[in-house]
C-alpha cells in the first residue's frame, strides 16, 4: 500500500466523512419515508431493498477510497519534470 503524504491522507479523511455524513442522512426517517411503500420487488419489500443497497454502496464506496492509490492531480515542477519557460537559462 503507497505511503500517503500528509495532505493526501487528509483529502482521503475528508472523503471518508463526506461518504459517512451522506449515508448517515440516507438513511435517516425522512429519506426512508420515500421508500416506505407496500410495493415488493421480487417478493422483498422496496424499504428492505434500499436500506441494504445503500448499505452495499457504503461499503463498496468505503473500500474503494481505503484501497485506491492517492493519486496527486498536480506535482510541484522539480528540475526532472519541469518545462523551462525561460529558453534563455539553462
Amino acid at each position: 500500500m503507497p505511503v500517503l503524504t500528509e495532505r493526501a491522507a487528509q483529502r482521503r479523511g475528508q472523503q471518508l466523512m463526506f461518504v459517512a455524513l451522506t449515508f448517515a442522512a440516507l438513511l435517516t426517517f425522512p429519506m426512508l419515508g420515500v421508500w416506505d411503500q407496500p410495493a415488493r420487488l421480487g417478493g422483498v419489500p422496496v424499504l428492505w431493498l434500499a436500506i441494504f443497497g445503500s448499505w452495499l454502496l457504503l461499503i463498496c464506496l468505503t473500500a474503494w477510497l481505503v484501497r485506491h492509490p492517492a493519486a496527486p492531480k498536480s506535482e510541484a515542477p522539480t528540475e526532472s519534470n519541469s518545462i523551462n519557460p525561460d529558453p534563455t537559462r539553462g
